[in-house]
């Protein structure tokens, strides 16, 4: 082996060097660490720079898809039943954020209105009254997705479970305006608008479900099956079962929720 510090060549089993007397083993775990202490920096920058690119990737992949929502809902809300029958595989990422939205304003409208009636006397939990009737609502959307999924079936339309999703999504994007229109004017105190506007958006919602079907009526391409008339019966049977199934709606939460507190008369 050769001398780490002059080079000069020695017994392979030789633990000083003949030339300098440098200890040959201690020599050559010093170069092997100043090796690694060499190597390790280089990767460091490697292992942020990819995580640096990673994150930019998820920053430019949020920017698209908020881009592709606000191109989707002009359209959505001039001509709804028009658009659901054109949605397009791109359009379901716009579709889900629609449902995930009106799932998520509803209970908070009613939040919201809560905090203002009581006037800060009674202390209304976030969770129970937000995110617990969110989920709620969300599983009772999947349910609601999955029955007119399988009226389709029924009626002889032969459409994928995200196709329907995609169209009931293209036409809560009224509805889902309308609440947030509606939250908008509750927070100005313009509560008989916001009333209206609430009860409207609830309507549109209903309707959102029957035309649904409509929609889905429109890809038939086989002769019989059910009648769409029987299809919005059993759509709204199918309703009143997943909520009695699901248990407190939002409004017997909201109601349980303020029994608990005082009244505003002290009592």
């Amino acid at each position: 082996m050769h001398c780490p510090q002059c080079g000069t060549p020695n017994d392979q089993d030789a633990k000083f060097c003949i030339s300098c007397g440098t200890k040959l083993e201690q020599a050559a775990m010093n170069i092997e660490r100043n090796s690694q202490e060499d190597t390790y920096p280089q990767e460091e920058p490697n292992i942020q720079t990819q995580a640096n690119t990673q994150s930019n990737q998820y920053v430019t992949q949020g920017k698209e898809i908020g881009r592709n929502y606000l191109h989707f809902i002009p359209d959505a809300i001039k001509h709804p039943f028009e658009t659901s029958k054109k949605v397009h595989e791109s359009d379901q990422v716009n579709a889900i954020i629609t449902v995930i939205l009106f799932a998520l304003l509803l209970p908070l409208y009613f939040y919201t209105a809560t905090n203002k009636m009581t006037g800060g006397y009674i202390q209304v939990p976030f969770f129970d009254v937000v995110l617990k009737p969110f989920l709620i609502l969300l599983i009772f959307f999947a349910a609601l997705i999955a029955v007119i999924f399988a009226i389709s079936k029924l009626m002889k339309v032969e459409l994928p479970f995200l196709k329907v999703l995609t169209q009931f999504g293209t036409l809560m994007v009224v509805p889902t305006a309308l609440l947030l229109l509606s939250l908008l004017f509750l927070l100005l105190s313009i509560n008989m608008f916001s009333t209206i506007i609430l009860f409207l958006s609830l309507a549109l919602f209903s309707i959102s479900m029957t035309a649904t079907l409509f929609t889905v009526k429109s890809y038939q391409y086989e002769e019989g099956g059910l009648d769409v008339v029987y299809g919005i019966l059993l759509t709204n049977i199918a309703v009143v079962i997943i909520m009695m199934i699901i248990g407190d709606s939002i409004i017997g939460n909201l109601m349980e929720q303020l029994n608990g507190g005082p009244s505003f008369y002290g009592f």
